[in-house]
């Protein structure tokens, strides 16, 4: 990175040392515009040089990168295949039950205009649920375990968010005010969105908001807030029927996670938060490193073969526990025996994952006793 410097210091002394062995004077008024003017312009003009040297130089860079993350991706597959296989096993199924599920959902004809909102909603849900779930595994399949642990705790949310519009679900007509309390709840974000947008439309040079649409949007707010009254604005107060004992303060999502019965995945969600937060503890405490590895001295600056097992298992937990859900919505023989099906596959996933990640720490202690 010092190299421009280094030319310059270097053609600089050399400059000096001509100068002193023909006894000329150093201005040093004229030397300090020189070196200033040249710092203002050298900069715009080397980087173009730079840059045009880059540009004629991608397309080998960018092959010998892609060769690269083919051969360290081969490695990755061959250590890591039984995991990825069973993993990807467990999202097939579970789009299949969706699939299935709402194949049966649109061929029926569904005159109780409640449920088929209801399960409209769901199944949105449950579809963005397997879509995540392959994201996940591609982030696995290229050993980004840190970024994999953070997309999972989007599945966690949807799979929470699913479990308590679903919470009463025999109950139509309170489970219909609460989806459409959750639906409504678009009304006072597009406020949030519409004040963010409008600071930053001078800044970003963006359109702006017509009057009509700014209008739009704010007599949107105020019917939904007459309908449920202010304090609906507040953060998560959509979900406040499946609380009614929490009057004077504020909903928090672990409020949630205990209500649906899955807060033991608290501690994997708040390890994931500081994945996705600029924090210490996010800085220093990577998944795809080693926990003998002294990680405030060592700098990843790609993929990693380690670390792989906890996002792996977690999301087949997820994708499991909403796709059950689904199938408990309305269950028949032929989903029951689904589920049973997909919790034996959860059960090989979670110690497929571990077992691969023993024998990744088992290999490293045995080359450091070597």
């Amino acid at each position: 990175m010092n190299k421009y410097q280094k030319l310059f210091d270097d053609t600089l002394m050399n400059i000096f040392k001509e100068m002193l062995e023909e006894g000329k004077k150093i201005d040093d008024e004229k030397l300090n515009k020189t070196i200033n003017d040249f710092y203002l312009n050298a900069p715009k003009s080397l980087s173009n040089m730079l840059y045009e040297d880059l540009k004629a130089d991608m397309s080998r860079m960018s092959r010998e990168e892609e060769l690269i993350t083919e051969e360290f991706e081969s490695r990755l597959h061959r250590r890591w295949y039984q995991g990825f296989l069973i993993l990807q096993g467990i999202i097939k199924v579970c789009e299949e039950i969706s699939v299935d599920l709402l194949d049966e959902f649109y061929v029926e004809e569904h005159e109780d205009k409640k449920r088929q909102l209801i399960l409209q909603v769901l199944f949105k849900l449950h579809s963005k649920s397997v879509q995540l779930g392959k994201e996940i595994l591609r982030l696995l399949k290229s050993g980004f375990s840190d970024g994999a642990l953070a997309r999972w705790r989007s599945l966690h949310e949807l799979n929470v968010i699913f479990k308590m519009l679903a919470f009463d679900y025999q109950n139509i007509d309170f489970t219909y005010e609460l989806v459409n309390r959750f639906l409504d709840y678009s009304a006072i974000e597009s406020i949030k969105e519409m004040n963010t947008y409008k600071i930053a439309t001078k800044v970003l040079d963006l359109d702006p908001l017509t009057k009509e649409e700014e209008k739009e949007i704010r007599i949107k707010k105020n019917e939904i807030l007459k309908k449920y009254g202010e304090d609906f604005e507040k953060p998560n107060n959509w979900a406040k029927p499946l609380f009614p004992n929490i009057n004077n303060r504020q909903l928090y999502f672990s409020d949630f996670e205990k209500l649906v019965r899955i807060d033991r995945l608290t501690m994997y969600y708040k390890k994931a938060n500081s994945q996705i937060h600029v924090s210490p503890k996010g800085m220093y405490q990577s998944l795809s490193l080693l926990n003998d590895v002294k990680q405030d001295s060592f700098f990843l600056f790609g993929a990693s073969n380690y670390g792989l097992s906890l996002p792996g298992q977690l999301t087949g937990i997820s994708l499991s526990q909403i796709t059950t859900s689904l199938i408990l919505l309305e269950p028949n023989l032929d989903s029951l025996i689904m589920g049973a099906t997909l919790q034996k596959m959860l059960d090989d996933c979670k110690s497929i994952f571990e077992e691969i990640q023993n024998e990744i720490v088992n290999e490293e202690q045995n080359n450091k006793i070597k």
